[in-house]
């Protein structure tokens, strides 16, 4: 429906929810369908927190898809958009979910 009438932010949105649905029932090559999906609409979208929404998400699909590496590449394009901010807890988590995802792909290595 968001397609038909050209809102991409929420076309971008949905598929970042349809992707998180997936994801947490397993179905990883859904889940990076509609996520690389809903990164090619938000990432020229203005709204800085939907782009920042979508680079989170993507790098928790890698996760749960145990690719690691590509997780840490999402979370670090999602650092500059949570950089600076007042409220420093997207920063602190976003720092988080890197250190986890580089952390995890040394173990695999």
């Amino acid at each position: 429906i968001w397609r038909s009438v050209g809102d991409s932010d929420s076309q971008a949105l949905e598929l970042n929810n349809m992707a998180m649905a997936y994801s947490n029932s397993d179905q990883n090559d859904k889940a990076l369908e509609s996520m690389e999906s809903a990164v090619s609409l938000a990432q020229n979208s203005a709204d800085k927190k939907l782009r920042t929404l979508t680079w989170i998400n993507l790098g928790g699909v890698y996760m749960g898809a145990e690719k690691y590496d590509l997780a840490l590449n999402a979370y670090e394009k999602a650092l500059p958009l949570v950089r600076g901010q007042a409220d420093r807890s997207d920063e602190g988590r976003v720092l988080s979910r890197m250190a986890l995802a580089a952390a995890r792909s040394n173990q695999a290595d």
